[in-house]
């Protein structure tokens, strides 16, 4: 396995129930790690305003939020920050992963 995803938090964003079972199922069976799962991109950026996340897997095509304009909160920073010991809020320690070729990117925000 590439990655060491063991004891890691992942958070899965997708409007498809059956898709988001199939990741989970596979991706706890295969990683170990924990998974918290969201509807929508709105949804996922209020998961990421309360609880740190070590990855960001999203679906492109949502209601209410699409992947891309999710990435590109995240991205920017606009309307989601990850929790930090800084009053100053800011992306931190996440990752997130888009299908989309002209998209695909990995963020790894500095301090």
């Amino acid at each position: 396995m590439p990655f060491n995803l063991s004891h890691k938090k992942i958070l899965l964003a997708d409007d498809s129930t059956i898709m988001r079972m199939v990741l989970v199922m596979h991706l706890k069976r295969f990683t170990g790690a924990k998974i918290t799962e969201a509807v929508n991109g709105l949804e996922a950026l209020t998961k990421l305003a309360r609880e740190k996340f070590d990855l960001l897997m999203t679906d492109i095509n949502m209601p209410e939020m699409t992947g891309l304009e999710l990435i590109r909160s995240v991205r920017t920073g606009s309307r989601a920050t990850f929790p930090s010991s800084s009053s100053r809020p800011r992306a931190r320690s996440a990752t997130a992963i888009s299908a989309c070729p002209s998209e695909r990117t990995a963020i790894s925000p500095s301090p």
